[in-house]
């Protein structure tokens, strides 16, 4: 089964067409549709017209990152300990639990968790279920989060000019599900995964948390190696045949560097997430820094990498002392006036 929304579409290539779909329910503003699902089963398609009150600038960033509903609330004051992230994975991937309410409400639940009016704490559940979003995937401006676990689905959305945008529910049922389904039921499933997913992209605090999400995390890209590699801080006591040396960062503790040798550090290649993270830890500044080579299950070349901004915040007036040194250092190594530098808050750079 899919894990990814690059999987859907590989294993139903049909997946936002209109052919290789039978209509169930066809609506003025949605319907409901089903096929044969390739791995067993049915799939099931609910695809709503919704009207999103507050457009974000980018239309790609309509759906928020499962950590950031997870730290932050769900948009809602009376659902805000309805998620807890268990895992962080990276930006835009992480394992949730959330509670579901029984029946109808979990169906639906299942790729739009369930509105206030369908949510009853008296009769519910916790599920637990990877959480997966991706943007400007298929198309530039979609957005998609991908759920594995208890429940597996695609909720996938589409601007489509102005304030609209179509959504895509798809989620998948075993075919003895299917056969005890009769016409009301599906009514009353259409109707109620309806209603929820125009309230999912217009519910209260959505705006806000679309504007926490958008500065959640921040770029790193690394420029100006012309001469080589960025160099490390030598770590305390670590004794080393090739080791440059500037009287400059000797009150710093900082007048021994090393050259950056990535297989020495089990990779093939730079990549500036792992450097960030070794930098630190040589400072002893961090032990382990949070690093990400991926952003919205787009990944990034190799000299960019995502940090979270809050923690970035704690620990980039430390980096950037002793980054400095490293700029003589290289010279020093080097030759020349060129020397590696760090930016901030860069355009993400897809592979």
């Amino acid at each position: 089964s899919p894990c990814r929304v690059e999987e859907w579409f590989q294993l139903v290539p049909q997946l936002i067409c209109e052919e290789g779909w039978d209509v169930l329910i066809d609506g003025a503003k949605s319907c409901l549709l089903h096929c044969d699902c390739p791995w067993g089963g049915e799939l099931l398609k609910i695809r709503v017209d919704a009207h999103v009150e507050n457009v974000p600038e980018n239309p790609s960033h309509l759906l928020v990152r499962p950590e950031v509903r997870a730290l932050y609330g769900n948009g809602s004051v009376s659902k805000f300990e309805d998620l807890q992230m268990l895992i962080h994975q990276a930006p835009g991937e992480a394992f949730i639990e959330q509670l579901h309410s029984w029946g109808l409400g979990s169906f639906c639940s299942s790729f739009l968790e369930a509105s206030d009016e369908t949510c009853s704490e008296e009769f519910s559940m916790r599920k637990s279920s990877w959480q997966r979003l991706s943007r400007d995937f298929p198309g530039e401006g979609d957005s998609s989060l991908c759920v594995q676990g208890d429940s597996l689905g695609l909720l996938l959305c589409r601007p489509k000019g102005g304030s609209r945008y179509e959504i895509n529910g798809i989620f998948h049922v075993t075919e003895e599900q299917f056969k005890q389904w009769n016409s009301i039921y599906l009514r009353l499933l259409f109707e109620s995964a309806s209603r929820t997913a125009r309230w999912f992209v217009n519910r209260p605090g959505i705006s806000d948390l679309r504007s926490i999400d958008r500065s959640f995390y921040t770029t790193l890209t690394v420029q100006s190696c012309r001469r080589g590699l960025p160099l490390l801080p030598c770590p305390p006591g670590d004794v080393e045949d090739e080791v440059v040396t500037i009287a400059d960062g000797e009150a710093l503790g900082l007048d021994r560097w090393l050259r950056f040798d990535a297989e020495r550090y089990g990779s093939e290649r730079f990549y500036l997430s792992q450097y960030i993270k070794i930098f630190l830890a040589n400072l002893n500044v961090h032990s382990n820094f949070p690093t990400y080579n991926s952003l919205d299950g787009n990944q990034l070349v190799s000299f960019q990498c995502v940090v979270r901004r809050d923690e970035w915040n704690a620990v980039k007036e430390a980096f950037h002392k002793a980054f400095l040194m490293q700029k003589k250092a290289y010279r020093r190594a080097n030759g020349g006036n060129s020397a590696p530098s760090l930016s901030e808050d860069a355009a993400p750079r897809p592979l």
